[in-house]
C-alpha cells in the first residue's frame, strides 16, 4: 500500500469513529488534558506502527498544534510516511531545541518500545526522546506514556514482570500511564498500570479514607506541593506507603554491607524493601542472586558494591567482578574508586578503572563511591569530574568502612562539580530523618542507609544505626 492510500484509509477509519460518536472530541482518552499545544513524541515498536499512525491522526484532529518528535527508530520505521507528520517533526539538533520544547503543554508518548521504556527506569538520556521526557519531568509538565504497544511482549512471565518493574519506577517519576494511546482511558489488566480518578473534595490535611494512599503526586496536588517544600526532590506514586515522610523511600537504596550478613537478613530486608518502597536494596556480590529473587516483580531495583571496601583491586578485578554481578541479577553496581591512584594523581588509571566498570555494567546505573573522608576537596572535584567523563551515573561520597560518612559540604561540593545531569549519593551516618532531608536539600538524589525505615517511619527520632 503507498502513502497515498495508508493515508487515506486512516482518515476513512477517524471519520467513522466520529460518525458513530458524534462531534463530541473529549472522550476516551481526555485529549483535551494534553493542553493546547502537547508535543507527540514516536517510539520505533514495528509491532504497534499502524496503531500509532491511527493514534496520531485522532490527536492531531482534536490538537491542530501539536508537533512530533521522532526517536531515531521512529525515524526508520516511519520513512514512508512523511504524508503523516509532513511538517510538524521537530529538529533535536536545532539550535534553539530547548526553548522549542518549552512552548509545549505537555508529552504523549506512542508506539512505546520496551528499549524505551527501560531507559527511561534507568534514567538514561541519551536520544532526543528520552532527554525531552525529562525535560518536561524536570519542568513539571505532563508525561503520558501509551502501554498498549507492549502488551504483545508481556506473554513471557518473566518479561511481564521486569516491565511492571519499569512501569512502578516510571509512576514514580511523575509519568502517568494509559493503556490506550491516550490518557485517561481505560484501565491495563497490571496493578502497576491502574490510572485511578482523583478522591473528591481531600483536604490538605485530610487523608483519612483516601482511596489511593501514597500516590499524592499523581493524585493529590496539595500534598505532593507540602512534600515538595520538606525538600524531598523525587516523589513516588507506587501504592502502599502512607505517610509524607516515607517519600523519601524512593531516593533511598536499603543497605546491608556487614561481612557477617545472613541470608535470613538479606530476606528481611527485601521483605522491608518491598513494602516502603525503597530505590534499592544493596547488598555484597554474594547475595546478589538471592536478591534478584526475592526482589522480583517488586520495582526495587537490585543493588551490588564492586572493589569494595577499598577499590584497591586492579580493573580487570573489577570488570570481571561487575559481569559476575550483572550475570546474578544486579541493576545497579556501586564501585569504589582507586583513592591511590587519585592521591597519585595517575588521573588515566582511575578513569579507565571507571570505564572497565561502566563498560561491564551494559548500560546499567553505576556509583562511583568516592571515599570523601581519604580526600582533600580539591580531590574531590577531580574525582566526581573523572567519573562524569568515564560515564558513570553517579558519584557517591563513602563505603562506611572508611572511617568517615556523609557531609552537607560534601554534597555540595559533589553537586556542583557534575551539575544536574549526574545523580549524587550521600552514604554513610544518615540514620535519621533530619540528616536525610539535609543531604537531600543539598542535591542528594540518591541516600544509602541501613537505618533506613527509621528514617521514613519516624521523622522526628534520632536512630541508631545498625552499620553498613
Amino acid at each position: 500500500m503507498n502513502t497515498d492510500a495508508l493515508v487515506d484509509r486512516i482518515t476513512q477509519e477517524v471519520l467513522e469513529v466520529y460518525r458513530k460518536k458524534g462531534t463530541q472530541t473529549n472522550v476516551a482518552g481526555s485529549p483535551a488534558s494534553l493542553g493546547d499545544a502537547p508535543l507527540v513524541g514516536v517510539c520505533g515498536n514495528p509491532l504497534a506502527r499502524k496503531d500509532a499512525e491511527k493514534a496520531f491522526v485522532e490527536l492531531r484532529a482534536s490538537h491542530p498544534r501539536l508537533k512530533v518528535l521522532l526517536s531515531p527508530q521512529a525515524e526508520r520505521l516511519f520513512h514512508d510516511s512523511r504524508r503523516i507528520f509532513g511538517g510538524l517533526t521537530i529538529d533535536p539538533s536545532a539550535r534553539d531545541y530547548a526553548q522549542t520544547l518549552s512552548r509545549f503543554s505537555s508529552l504523549v508518548v506512542l508506539n512505546t518500545s520496551v528499549n524505551f521504556v527501560a531507559k527511561l527506569a534507568m534514567l538514561l538520556a541519551d536520544t532526543p526522546l528520552t532527554v525531552a521526557t525529562f525535560e518536561f519531568l524536570a519542568a513539571g509538565k505532563s508525561v503520558y506514556l501509551a502501554t498498549a504497544p507492549l502488551e504483545p511482549y508481556l506473554g513471557n512471565g518473566a518479561i511481564r514482570s521486569r516491565v511492571e518493574a519499569y512501569f512502578v519506577e516510571l509512576q514514580g517519576y511523575g509519568i502517568t500511564l494509559s493503556r490506550a494511546h491516550q490518557p485517561g482511558a481505560a484501565t491495563a489488566s497490571g496493578p502497576a498500570l491502574r490510572l485511578l480518578a482523583p478522591p473528591p473534595g481531600l483536604k490538605k490535611s485530610d487523608c483519612s479514607g483516601c482511596p489511593v494512599p501514597g500516590q499524592c503526586v499523581s493524585h493529590c496536588e496539595p500534598r505532593a506541593e507540602e512534600m515538595v517544600a520538606m525538600g524531598v526532590v523525587r516523589l513516588g506514586t507506587a501504592p502502599g506507603v502512607p505517610s509524607v515522610s516515607n517519600k523519601l523511600a524512593a531516593l533511598i537504596d536499603h543497605t546491608l554491607l556487614k561481612p557477617d550478613a545472613t541470608d535470613a537478613e538479606v530476606r528481611k530486608l527485601c521483605e522491608e524493601a518491598a513494602q516502603y518502597k525503597f530505590a534499592s536494596v544493596c547488598i555484597n556480590p554474594s547475595k546478589v542472586k538471592l536478591d534478584a529473587e526475592l526482589l522480583r516483580g517488586t520495582g526495587v531495583k537490585v543493588c551490588t558494591v564492586v572493589g569494595f571496601p577499598l577499590g584497591a583491586t586492579t580493573s580487570f578485578t573489577k570488570e570481571s567482578e561487575t559481569r559476575d554481578c550483572v550475570a546474578n541479577g544486579a541493576d545497579e553496581i556501586d564501585m569504589v574508586i582507586n583513592v591511590g591512584a587519585l592521591k597519585a594523581k595517575d588521573h588515566d588509571k582511575v578513569r579507565e578503572d571507571i570505564e572497565a566498570v561502566v563498560r561491564a555494567a551494559g548500560g546499567r546505573i553505576t556509583k562511583v563511591i568516592l571515599e570523601t573522608a581519604l580526600l582533600n576537596d580539591e580531590e574531590k572535584v577531580v574525582a566526581c569530574k573523572l567519573a562524569k567523563e568515564a560515564g558513570a551515573d553517579f558519584v557517591k561520597t563513602s563505603t562506611g568502612f572508611g572511617g568517615g560518612g556523609a557531609t552537607v559540604h560534601d554534597i555540595e561540593l559533589m553537586r556542583k562539580t557534575v551539575g544536574p545531569d549526574m545523580g549524587v549519593k550521600a552514604s554513610g551516618g544518615i540514620r535519621d530523618f533530619e540528616t536525610a532531608k539535609k543531604m537531600v536539600d543539598a542535591g542528594a538524589t540518591r541516600l544509602g542507609a541501613s537505618a533506613s525505615i527509621a528514617i521514613v517511619k519516624n521523622p522526628g527520632a534520632k536512630a541508631e544505626g545498625k552499620g553498613y
